[in-house]
């Protein structure tokens, strides 16, 4: 009998071995796996976030590549050129041009681009104005901002309005050779 309680002992030890190290497992399972995939299916969801972002993101570039892939930001020796497409878009528009100066070209602090304003002064109706305010956008050349506006009715003339624009056009910083 001692050889059958010798057995007997010897198979409660393999079983009291092989539960001790199931609770093993388990507590080193619970303390850290389980944080460690929380953490994961955190990142997992913020990355998936990211990845629908960026998909929005290149859709929106791709889209604005096939609406302003022409555009080009100027030298400061097209300037003119830039002015006049702004001036011809503008009677295109219905736009009459009373004035149109030009600012100083100025850098701006830690951009690789310039800025100039233009001072208009031009008179065209509410419809007018308003597409024309609309569509700069649509120039080829040069990026355009406007700045300020300001518009009154004109006195003779109430269906006719006054209107004061500066628009800050953006020019390369690179100089070009010539």
């Amino acid at each position: 009998m001692k050889i059958g309680s010798y057995k007997l002992k010897k198979e409660q030890l393999t079983i009291a071995v092989l539960a001790a190290a199931g609770i093993f497992a388990s507590i080193l399972f619970t303390i850290f796996y389980l944080p460690v995939m929380k953490t994961l299916s955190l990142k997992d969801a913020e990355c998936k976030c990211m990845e629908t972002e960026a998909g929005e993101a290149r859709r929106l570039i791709t889209q604005a590549g096939k609406i302003y892939g022409d555009r080009i930001l100027i030298n400061e020796d097209e300037v003119g050129v830039a002015m006049d497409e702004l001036a011809k878009h503008g009677k295109l528009m219905g736009v009459n041009f009373v004035s149109m100066k030009p600012g100083e070209i100025r850098d701006v602090p830690g951009a690789k681009y310039k800025e100039i304003s233009i001072a208009m002064k031009i008179e065209s109706n509410d419809k007018q104005l308003s597409g024309f305010m609309g569509s700069l956008d649509e120039l080829k050349k040069g990026v355009i901002k406007v700045d300020s506006f300001e518009i009154v009715p004109k006195t003779e003339d109430n269906t006719m309005l006054e209107s004061k624009l500066v628009i800050d056009m953006y020019i390369s910083g690179h100089k070009y050779a010539k």
